[in-house]
């Protein structure tokens, strides 16, 4: 299960077209960008700064966004690793109190014969061990049937943050949408993260 950490701090000089993952529109507020490399699309808030972490590795990326994005470099570097299975990065510029509300999707080929139930059970089982049991939900949502899954999680020594994740199950492949925010802004980024995972669709 997958959260990212914010930081703040340093100047904005955006990033390049490089770092970006392919952004292939613009509706109502968000972006919606490709992620070959993970088989999926997805949409975010259009001021969002994001990156494809396969783009990153690839073009050798890596050290160019560290001195142009720092913030998004931090989150980058976290997953800045061949074969890592975050594919997608997304962190908001207005940062509070040193912590950027972010978003990440984790892409992971599952053992054959295991059906969406015994993923979704599984993956709530290691959050109940790790964090304490989330809150659950069954959605469905237009990229398929989901749970929603929201807890708060102790960072060591960052802030609690308050999560909120989408589970999807296709064909093998296990797909964790990752929402992550000070839980004093829980409320401000409900629908916007809704918004978000509503856009989640298979290439």
């Amino acid at each position: 299960m997958v959260t990212l950490a914010g930081c703040g701090g340093g100047d904005d000089e955006g990033t390049t077209a490089t770092d970006r993952p392919e952004q292939t529109g613009e509706a109502d507020g968000m972006a919606a960008y490709e992620v070959a490399s993970g088989g999926f699309t997805i949409s975010v808030p259009e001021d969002w700064k994001a990156a494809n972490i396969d783009e990153i590795l690839n073009e050798g990326a890596l050290e160019e966004l560290r001195a142009e994005d720092p913030e998004l470099a931090q989150q980058v570097e976290q997953f800045a690793q061949p074969g890592s299975p975050v594919k997608f990065v997304a962190l908001d510029p207005d940062i509070q109190d040193d912590f950027a509300t972010n978003a990440n999707v984790y892409v992971e080929e599952v053992p054959e014969g295991i059906t969406r139930e015994q993923y979704f059970n599984a993956n709530v089982e290691n959050l109940t061990q790790a964090f304490g049991a989330p809150e659950q939900e069954p959605v469905t949502l237009p990229g398929g049937e989901s749970l929603r899954l929201s807890y708060e999680q102790e960072t060591g020594a960052g802030p609690t943050v308050a999560i909120v994740q989408y589970l999807f199950f296709e064909e093998g492949t296990g797909y964790l949408l990752t929402y992550t925010t000070l839980p004093n802004r829980s409320s401000e980024y409900a629908e916007t993260f809704d918004a978000s995972a509503r856009t989640f669709a298979l290439l």
